[in-house]
């Protein structure tokens, strides 16, 4: 029963092992705090992660009254021009598309 090495020389299990303790305690957590100590989780992130967590999102500008205008403006000529367009294309289908 010995050559087997299930068993002791007086009979009993054989005492157990610091790998089997080790097996059988679960590692234990690390207590670490993530929102004053962001360089663990950026170290675990793919680097394509990594430059959406490092990217500073700004907001917007504040635009003055003149520059709100002009693009206002800009808006209206982008409408205005595209029904002249359509006009246009109109025009040219009604036509027969020879030109005149």
């Amino acid at each position: 029963m010995a050559s087997e090495g299930l068993l002791t020389s007086n009979g009993g299990p054989p005492p157990p092992s610091a790998s089997d303790a080790a097996a059988a305690d679960p590692p234990r957590p690390v207590d670490v705090d993530f929102e004053h100590d962001p360089s663990v989780v950026l170290a675990l992130l793919e680097p394509d992660q990594l430059v959406d967590a490092k990217a500073v999102h700004l907001g917007q500008r504040p635009m003055s009254r003149g520059l709100r205008a002009l693009l206002w403006a800009l808006r209206v000529y982008v409408l205005f021009m595209l029904v002249v367009v359509a006009i246009q294309v109109v025009r040219s289908l009604h036509s027969g598309g020879n030109g005149a």
